[in-house]
Parts: C-alpha cells; sequence; structure tokens
C-alpha cells in the first residue's frame, strides 16, 4: 500500500509510521510537496 500525505502535514505522516507506513522520499506534486509512504503487507 501507499499513501502521498503533504510534507507539511505532521500529524498525518506520524499516523502512517505508526500504522507501519515507511518514508521512500519526497516528491512534489500538483497539490505540492509531499512524502511518498509504503507499507509492505
Amino acid at each position: 500500500m501507499r499513501a502521498s500525505p503533504a510534507t507539511a502535514n505532521v500529524a498525518s505522516w506520524r499516523a502512517l509510521e505508526k500504522a507501519g507506513f515507511v518514508t521512500h522520499g519526497e516528491f512534489d506534486s500538483d497539490e505540492g510537496p509531499c512524502r511518498l509512504m509504503v507499507r509492505r503487507r
């Protein structure tokens, strides 16, 4: 699974980390800078 919360949304990516997601980098999207977060099953 993957998610891409906004880089500035610290609460969102902290919650994803607690759910087992790992950051695999940052990128620019149409909505602004985002973090690529992946969780393996």
